[in-house]
């Protein structure tokens, strides 16, 4: 039972640090600052708030890794990575959508 909780609570610090949970938390900081510029609400993009979105956005991609082949993953991974790049230090909601729209990831 102790070995069971030890490897569920890595996968949990491991899920934590992935590139899709980083994309999805950086989607939601710039959803939050942005919504209202893009005429936007939360329902639009199927969450309550921010909060909401970033879970479901991380489930998401957890259903979709945990569907895929070790080849999907790793072109998922990446994906997610380059959009959280791109994403961490925008501050202009016009170049953050652009960005959005290029990944697949805008409403």
């Amino acid at each position: 039972m102790i070995r069971h909780m030890s490897i569920a609570a890595l996968l949990s610090l491991l899920w934590g640090c992935s590139p899709c949970a980083s994309s999805c938390s950086a989607q939601s900081r710039v959803f939050e600052q942005c919504l209202d510029n893009w005429n936007l609400e939360w329902t639009d993009l199927g969450a309550l708030d921010a909060d909401d979105y970033r879970d479901r956005c991380s489930d998401d991609h957890q259903l979709r890794l945990s569907a895929a082949n070790e080849e999907q993953a790793s072109e998922q991974r990446s994906g997610c990575s380059a959009l959280a790049d791109a994403l961490r230090l925008e501050d202009n909601c016009d170049e953050a959508w652009q960005t959005l729209i290029n990944s697949g990831a805008a409403p």
